[in-house]
């Protein structure tokens, strides 16, 4: 993945639907099969509460470590705004659930992470932005960035985190 990263590819999730968005909030559905994932992120200022519809849902987080599988009906959150996180089918059938947004401007930091759940996140060499800068003052949705200041940013929502310069 580079700065440029697609999030439309068939792997993650699909957005099925928005169903509210106002300034600093959004509730949007989402459904993946199997195989889909949302991957791993974080966001800068929101926070995410998942509500599942249909099938399982799994959210794997760090910092601290932790695992949680939600079944129709069952909500959960929220994932406070720098904890990276990845969200995975828990079954075999497709699952649908919706993601509340809020309350803040919306980013998606795509992290690449490398540490085993049980150690520190780290991040591996491709960092991908998604979003506004946090300063305002660096990259916007989707361009490159200088590993300097991805690794600004990412300081930013994930302190103490490991951030590697390409070809290190």
């Amino acid at each position: 993945m580079d700065a440029t990263t697609d999030l439309t590819d068939p792997s993650y999730a699909e957005q099925v639907q928005d169903h509210a968005v106002r300034p600093g909030f959004r509730i949007s559905e989402l459904r993946m099969s199997s195989t889909q994932r949302v991957p791993w992120h974080c966001h800068t200022t929101i926070e995410d509460t998942f509500y599942v519809l249909e099938g399982r849902v799994r959210i794997t987080l760090r910092d601290p470590d932790e695992q949680i599988e939600l079944d129709p009906g069952q909500t959960w959150g929220p994932v406070r705004p720098g904890r990276p996180h990845l969200v995975t089918n828990a079954g075999t059938e497709s699952a649908t659930f919706l993601v509340l947004q809020g309350i803040g401007d919306w980013d998606f930091v795509l992290l690449t992470l490398t540490s085993p759940p049980t150690h520190r996140a780290q991040l591996n060499r491709e960092v991908t932005v998604i979003g506004p800068d946090p300063n305002g003052s660096g990259p916007d949705i989707n361009s490159s960035a200088s590993d300097q200041t991805i690794a600004a940013m990412v300081r930013t929502v994930v302190p103490d985190c490991a951030v590697p310069t390409r070809g290190a």
